[in-house]
């Protein structure tokens, strides 16, 4: 607790002191096609179709309720407090409780970590969700509690791979740790499916807009 605590504090201390910085270039991309969506202003030429969208879109509501700019980096705060607590009960499950106070605590001072908490970027909403997922992945498959925590872990790995698409990596040891648990066992796995259905229902509707909006690109 003491840990997590000065963890909030030390991020509100960035806050209150930078949270009012001007937009740097990739900030303001997703900020302008943020209010692309929400008021229709044409201040963004293109867009990527390898960018991720879900950051831009995430602001849209917020946007459209009259937060500013600043009120906006409180989100992503929040986002990284959301971190640091998901790292302690992700490495709690997979390891033990030392293993997850050493986690935290170096989460709750990492510069990188700090650094990204105030920023319209995608690094610190993507690694909250991808912990997120580890955390209902471990109480789901390799604790067994109960199968909606895999069903949750399927939908947050979807939301991450969202917000910032190079984190889809992580499926890679995911998709090795349980056929060294279960060979192909795994295919037979009524839970695990619905997992993956419940992740593919998550991106769809990406996919859709990004054929809709880019039709002619490969």
């Amino acid at each position: 607790l003491s840990i997590f605590l000065f963890a909030v504090a030390i991020r509100l201390f960035y806050f209150f002191k930078f949270g009012s910085q001007p937009l740097w270039f990739d900030e303001a991309e997703y900020m302008s096609k943020s209010k692309n969506v929400a008021f229709g202003f044409d201040w963004i030429t293109s867009w990527s179709p390898r960018k991720p969208i879900l950051l831009a879109w995430l602001f849209v509501p917020f946007l459209k309720m009259g937060f500013n700019e600043p009120a906006l980096r409180f989100v992503l705060v929040l986002f990284s407090i959301a971190g640091v607590w998901f790292a302690y009960y992700a490495s709690k499950e997979f390891f033990d409780k030392r293993i997850a106070l050493i986690t935290t605590a170096l989460m709750a001072v990492f510069w990188v970590n700090l650094f990204f908490s105030i920023r319209f970027m995608v690094d610190m909403p993507a690694a909250t969700l991808i912990l997120a997922s580890l955390y209902f992945f471990a109480k789901g498959y390799v604790k067994k509690e109960n199968p909606k925590y895999l069903w949750l872990a399927g939908a947050f790995f979807a939301l991450g791979f969202l917000m910032r698409v190079s984190y889809g990596i992580f499926l890679f040891p995911i998709a090795i740790y349980m056929l060294l648990e279960e060979k192909l066992a795994i295919f037979k796995n009524k839970q695990l499916w619905i997992a993956i259905l419940i992740g593919f229902l998550v991106i769809l509707p990406f996919f859709v807009w990004l054929f809709h909006a880019f039709p002619d690109d490969p």
